[in-house]
């Protein structure tokens, strides 16, 4: 029971590897890439295991990727890439629907708004959370697959214009206990 239960999951995340990885096909070797994956607040022992899933471009397309782990020692690879600011590494690419205790995970909405255009030429999203399209702006839709999607940064499109105040994180409480 428990090697067939084992086999079913990994033949499950197989399947959602494969399904997302197609977007890899329309993005060119060397890109500059940021990734937004959406996962909720807490944790949930179900995980999806695609939080590094855009990793896989570094490899395949040699495409700089938000997602690298910064901890010294810990990688024989190291980022470096200052144009991205604060979406240089791990955890830049995990986004929710609203702002969530305890977490360094932006919500979508500000991910979107705040990503420094300028240092990226791909956004992929990975299952996002429902946002306002209005964050799409400068952004072309280049791949589709259900809710994820990687767009081209048009990098002649003004930016957006969004107040802090709109941005200001709706926080999801923190459950009390009995």
């Amino acid at each position: 029971m428990r090697i067939a239960a084992g086999t079913v999951s990994f033949w499950i995340f197989a399947d959602d590897y494969d399904r997302e990885l197609k977007a890899l096909d329309h993005l060119p070797v060397g890109a500059r890439l940021v990734t937004f994956i959406g996962t909720e607040c807490g944790s949930p022992w179900t995980m999806t295991r695609l939080e590094h899933l855009s990793a896989i471009a570094l490899e395949r397309k040699m495409a700089y990727t938000n997602d690298q782990w910064s901890m010294a020692g810990a990688q024989l690879l190291t980022t470096r890439y200052l144009p991205a600011g604060r979406f240089s590494h791990d955890p830049s690419q995990i986004v929710t629907s609203v702002q969530c205790p305890r977490e360094w995970w932006r919500p979508i909405s500000r991910a979107m708004a705040r990503f420094p255009r300028n240092a990226f030429d791909y956004v992929w999203l990975i299952r996002p959370p429902a946002y306002d399209p209005k964050f799409n702006a400068g952004l072309v839709p280049i791949w589709r697959d259900g809710t994820s999607v990687l767009y081209r940064v048009d990098h002649g499109a003004p930016g957006i214009k969004i107040s802090d105040e709109a941005l200001r994180p709706r926080i999801r409480p923190v459950p009390t206990p009995f």
